[in-house]
């Protein structure tokens, strides 16, 4: 008798669980590429059980490359007005991450979360690449050996470039302040 409510017990968790597995919300992050001070937009396409079900919260976070949570950014149950982070359920099915004003930081992976009105969530990770593209300057020196310099200029490092006599010649300097000359 007790191994016949054992096995039923175990059939109802083994139910319960394919039941709960079959109602989690389908989500899928987008990777995505922004230049350096654009406005970062990252997509998550969510897909609900059945019609009977609503979004409650979409959330993004920052996450591990293996997809672990780290911290919220923002919620879209919850207003955030003064944060560079918005988030935008106008979209059936959309959740959109939009970071104004990307810095290099912002480079690295990013979770949605979305929870519908049963309170059963599903969530997925991408990766943000912030690209920036280098200034390039190139000063004519007209002295006696004629040496052409270029310079690339980037947040903490100048590759010095310098033709002399048909010869080339590289120096790379770090430095956390570019000077102009």
């Amino acid at each position: 008798m007790a191994i016949c409510r054992l096995t039923i017990i175990f059939l109802i968790i083994q139910l319960c669980d394919f039941i709960n597995s079959q109602t989690l919300p389908v989500v899928n992050v987008q990777d995505a590429t922004v230049k350096l001070g654009e406005d970062a937009v990252i997509i998550c396409d969510y897909t609900l059980s059945d019609s009977t079900r609503t979004l409650q919260a979409a959330q993004w976070f920052n996450s591990t490359s293996t997809g672990d949570r780290l911290n919220l950014l923002v919620n879209s149950a919850v207003t955030n007005p003064n944060g560079r982070y918005a988030v935008d359920t106008s979209q059936t099915g959309i959740a959109t991450l939009t970071i104004v004003n990307s810095v290099l930081s912002d480079d690295g992976y990013y979770l949605c979360s979305v929870v519908d009105s049963f309170a059963e969530n599903g969530e997925h990770f991408g990766k943000l690449n912030v690209q920036y593209k280098p200034v390039f300057d190139s000063v004519m020196n007209k002295t006696a050996s004629e040496t052409l310099f270029l310079r690339l200029k980037t947040y903490h490092t100048i590759l010095m470039t310098s033709l002399t006599n048909g010869q080339l010649m590289t120096h790379i300097l770090t430095t956390k302040m570019v000077t102009q000359h």
